[in-house]
């Protein structure tokens, strides 16, 4: 059904976009809590709905968790 769903609307599953917010060693990249980072400062609302809106409640811990030093 997800090939089905690709050829249809052209866009990957939420898991497959997100998935990519994590390293090899299973921490959130550096560059992703940059960008996130640099919104929140910005107060760039349109970019962290974008970014973090379809994320998992764990994957949004992960990255609340790694801005909060």
């Amino acid at each position: 059904m997800e090939v089905q769903d690709r050829e249809t609307t052209g866009a990957a599953p939420a898991e497959e976009h997100h998935a990519d917010i994590y390293g090899e060693n299973g921490a959130v990249r550096a560059s992703f809590l940059a960008q996130i980072g640099a919104a929140i400062a910005d107060r760039d609302t349109i970019t962290l709905k974008r970014e973090v809106d379809d994320l998992h409640q764990s994957e949004l811990g992960d990255v609340l968790e790694a801005l909060h030093p």
